[in-house]
C-alpha cells in the first residue's frame, strides 16, 4: 500500500482505490449452457417428435401414380363447393371479361 506524503509533521496517510465491484458473477460455461445449450435441447426434442410414427402411420396415404377414388371437390373455407355438371351449366349465362354476360 503505498502512501501520500503530506506536509512535514503530519502523517502519511494510505492512498485509498476505490472497491472494485464485480460485473458479473456468471461464467462462461453458464452463459454457453442458456444460449447454446437449451436452443439445442429445443432443437433436439422437436427433431425427435418429428420421426416418431404417429396417427399417419395408420392413414392410408395418396401416392402420386394411383388412381384417385374420389369425386372432385373445391374447397372454399371450411364448407366444400360442389362442382356443378356440365348439363347444369350448359343452360347458364357466361361470363368473362368479354362483357358478353
Amino acid at each position: 500500500m503505498s502512501t501520500v506524503s503530506g506536509d512535514a509533521g503530519v502523517p502519511p496517510r494510505p492512498i485509498r482505490t476505490p472497491r472494485r465491484i464485480p460485473l458479473s458473477t456468471v461464467n462462461v460455461l453458464e452463459v454457453l449452457a442458456v444460449f447454446v445449450g437449451i436452443p439445442a435441447v429445443i432443437y433436439g426434442l422437436i427433431a425427435a417428435l418429428t420421426l416418431l410414427p404417429g396417427r399417419s402411420a395408420e392413414r392410408v396415404r395418396y401416392r402420386p401414380g394411383e388412381p384417385w377414388d374420389h369425386a372432385p371437390q373445391w374447397w372454399a373455407g371450411d364448407t366444400p363447393v360442389q362442382i356443378p355438371s356440365e348439363a347444369a351449366a350448359a343452360g347458364a349465362k357466361r361470363g368473362g371479361a368479354r362483357g358478353s354476360w
